[in-house]
């Protein structure tokens, strides 16, 4: 949001200023903290993706498996059956629910 409206002040000057050569469109002023979330939106985009990755390669504790078993009143197979590593994700798309994300993506916390 922050750079389309930056985007779109920037052609709102190009176009105003165009007659005027000695001001330049794109000298436009943000406060650093609209800077800075940003770049923890950026590095959170990037990262994500990386630390799941990692967690594919993992292999999930039996007590886990057990767990989610139980809460998704599942056969232990089928939970083995959805899960990459520590991850679980639903068989179907049909599964998933809005709570789902604000849930974990682990077998320790599968979607409910």
């Amino acid at each position: 949001m922050l750079l389309s409206a930056f985007f779109d002040v920037a052609l709102k000057r190009l176009h105003v200023l165009s007659s005027n050569s000695a001001a330049l469109p794109i000298n436009i002023s943000m406060d650093w903290r609209l800077w800075a979330l940003m770049g923890i939106s950026a590095t959170s985009l990037v990262g994500s993706p990386l630390i799941l990755s990692s967690k594919t390669n993992q292999e999930p504790q039996p007590k886990t498996v057990d767990k989610a078993a139980a809460a998704l009143n599942e056969p232990v197979v089928d939970i083995q059956r959805n899960s990459q590593g520590t991850l679980y994700s639903n068989p179907r798309i049909a599964d998933a629910s809005l709570i789902d994300m604000f849930q974990g993506d682990e077998i320790g916390t599968p979607p409910m």
